[in-house]
């Protein structure tokens, strides 16, 4: 970003130390001066201000008339490396970038150790980097801007610069190092952007996640929209729920979007708002376009990176010929590029003519290429802003299918992943109180086994949820855990890591989440349900209904057996009335139906006006069975045979009457009978 104001006030104080930049801008007009250069034609300081206040004219002639005066200045003063510091930072302010980075290379020659025209060569280094992403470009920015001196007031900006020279180049750790020297009181939101897109990389979602969040928390009103936009992401439908965008207050947009799209609720961090702003921090750093005042995110390859993340692989071709530039480096790992290998276009074929259809524009052509699609931009104007080209090229086109059928892609960038199943029970706890209870199952992708390791076992650091039904957070809680699956369960079920959590919580509608992170492999697995709780501490009621292996056996949170096995049923009575011997007694009547779609028109038309369900439950089998306690409050566990099942969903579904009262509670959950290619 070119720094007229700073950069010409730190270089203009090296000519003069009685009369600062300011006091010369403000005080002395053009036509001052040039009278002044009249009487005094060898005055090489009012050259260079005469060129200071054309510069700051901004017109092209203004430009001209600044090269002008201080190459005058140069010839009355050729030893001044200040004045070959100004002179290089006009011309790359004018697009002049080799002239520009010749006059400072000559005011190094002269004083090897000028700030100025170090940070100002770097700064142009880097610059050209990011014109085509060649690394040995990357390299000399670093190179330079690590010579700028701890004092200079360059040093803040020359560090941040540094760290982005770094990471494009792909070493993130030297990243990190280099921001450590800045001061944590004098961070300004660019370099908290920065911190949060390093430990992004770095895959350290809390660590990016602290960062982003204070960036955002000290940005302007119109910035923080900027990037916690969701315009380019929420799909048709989410308008369509929501309502119209201007009836509806921007934060609320913002906040119940970003809830509703968190993959991981069980834990603080929003990993996919993380992305998000990663994507928008990714964009302003490297596609802004200062000359014309427009941030990098709204441009159109900023746009495309927001929406679908970085490409698999990108190319520079500078003069639109075919020839793509020398040493193109990706700005991320590779992994990170084949994570979001998605067939995102299986239903859309542009043929072979966009394919191979071959670009000779002339001018400098940036090609992404993703699964299945790839984007051309071009710099049609040669001012940075690269857009589509839109008579010579198919990519336009595609993008606005693109933009119609997906609207984002997101995939969390995790080392490893955890299959997780999640089942979420009302019932009451030891107290008669309502309470949830959570039970989470996981497969063994996060044990690291050891020798003679008997059942599978591991440590996990667990992240419990619960979230109202607009993803407000209700209660959270954390805690490490050793996980060892069970020997009931390890040949039953492919989530043989089971455990367990009650937490008190009043009647509602609620969704319970979990995150499970391995402490030996770091993979991670969440999962997330919906339940609802009802009044059951003052009434006659049933818990919801627990699927379990064996009868003391653990749970089956997937709800899914295996044939020629059988099923235990396990649920509690509340609140019984106990008959005149002080006896409490129920009456149970259990149904397993298997869920069927009649071929019947009408059944179907039925169900489209609502009148009716298309989706049959056909029975099974049925039981009932008597049960007695000598308290009001008791557990049944029923053993169903389901050897003779076929593979397919079905439903249990248990009602329980009061011998004394009369009064009846049902209760129900699906279960799924693998066929025999499941197993």
């Amino acid at each position: 970003m070119f720094l007229p104001s700073r950069a010409f006030a730190i270089a203009f104080a090296l000519v003069s130390s009685a009369l600062s930049f300011t006091c010369f801008a403000t005080q002395k007009s053009a036509h001052q001066i040039e009278s002044l250069l009249l009487t005094h034609p060898d005055s090489s300081s009012l050259c260079a201000q005469l060129a200071t206040i054309y510069f700051e004219d901004g017109s092209i002639d203004g430009r001209h008339r600044a090269i002008e005066a201080m190459k005058q200045a140069l010839r009355l003063e050729p030893g001044n490396a200040a004045y070959h510091v100004m002179l290089g930072q006009i011309f790359l302010a004018s697009t002049f970038w080799h002239y520009g980075v010749g006059e400072l290379e000559k005011a190094l020659e002269i004083d090897p150790e000028n700030d100025a025209a170090l940070y100002l060569s770097g700064k142009a280094f880097l610059d050209r980097a990011l014109e085509g992403w060649q690394r040995k470009w990357f390299l000399k920015a670093e190179r330079r801007f690590a010579q700028v001196p701890a004092q200079s007031e360059f040093y803040h900006l020359a560090c941040r610069y540094r760290a982005q020279a770094l990471f494009d180049g792909g070493f993130t750790d030297s990243a990190l190092a280099v921001m450590a020297k800045i001061d944590n009181d004098s961070l300004q939101t660019d370099d908290m952007l920065m911190l949060g897109m390093l430990w992004w990389k770095r895959k350290d979602m809390k660590k990016a996640s602290d960062w982003f969040m204070r960036a955002i928390d000290k940005m302007d009103q119109l910035k923080r929209e900027r990037y916690l936009s969701i315009d380019l992401i929420a799909s048709d439908t989410y308008w369509e729920q929501l309502g119209s965008q201007d009836s509806v207050d921007s934060n609320k947009r913002f906040d119940l979007f970003w809830r509703r799209h968190d993959p991981d609720p069980a834990t603080p961090i929003n990993e996919r708002l993380v992305e998000h702003i990663a994507r928008v921090a990714f964009a302003d750093f490297h596609f802004s376009i200062p000359r014309l005042n427009k941030p990098g995110s709204k441009t159109t390859r900023g746009e495309v990176l927001i929406r679908y993340g970085l490409p698999l692989k990108w190319s520079y071709d500078p003069f639109g010929t075919g020839l793509v530039a020398d040493e193109t480096v990706m700005p991320q790992e590779s992994d990170l590029g084949r994570s979001l290998a998605h067939n995102i276009l299986s239903d859309y074929d542009p043929g072979d003519r966009y394919r191979s259809r071959p670009m000779r524009v002339s001018k400098p052509v940036w090609t992404w290429q993703y699964p299945n699609f790839t984007l051309n931009f071009e710099d049609a104007f040669l001012n940075g802003d690269f857009s589509f080209p839109y008579e010579r090229d198919w990519s336009a086109y595609v993008y606005a299918y693109l933009k119609k059928h997906i609207p984002e892609i997101y995939e969390s960038q995790i080392r490893k992943h955890i299959n997780v199943v999640i089942d979420a029970l009302a019932c009451l706890d030891e107290k008669g109180h309502e309470a949830l209870k959570i039970i989470w199952a996981a497969d063994t992708r996060g044990i690291t086994y050891e020798e003679n390791m008997r059942w599978p076992r591991g440590g996990f650091e667990i992240h419990l949820a619960v979230l109202d039904s607009v993803y407000n957070s209700v209660t959270r809680e954390s805690f490490e855990e050793e996980l060892c699956a069970d020997s009931s369960a390890i040949y039953l079920t492919q989530y043989p890591l089971i455990s367990a959590h009650t937490i008190n919580i009043p009647e509602g509608s609620y969704i319970a989440a979990v995150s499970l992170t391995s402490l030996s492999n770091g993979a991670v697995g969440h999962a997330s349900v919906p339940t609802r709780i009802c009044k059951m501490s003052d009434r006659f009621s049933l818990s919801d209904i627990e699927l379990r292996f064996r009868e003391n056996g653990p749970p089956n949170p997937s709800h899914t057996f295996l044939r020629n096995s059988k099923v235990y049923v396990a649920f509690e009575i509340y609140n019984l009335t106990p008959d005149s011997s002080r006896v409490y007694g129920a009456t149970i009547t259990y149904d397993v139906k298997r869920k069927a779609k009649p071929a019947s028109l009408l059944y179907k038309l039925l169900d489209r006006l609502k009148l009716a369900s298309a989706e049959q439950a056909i029975t099974a089998f049925s039981g009932s069975y008597r049960t007695f306690s000598t308290c009001p409050r008791t557990e049944v566990v029923l053993g169903i045979d389901v050897s003779e099942l076929l593979g397919g969903d079905y439903v249990i579904e248990v009602s329980a009457s009061d011998l004394s009262s009369g009064l009846k509670a049902t209760a129900s959950t699906p279960m799924t009978i693998a066929s025999g290619i499941d197993q």
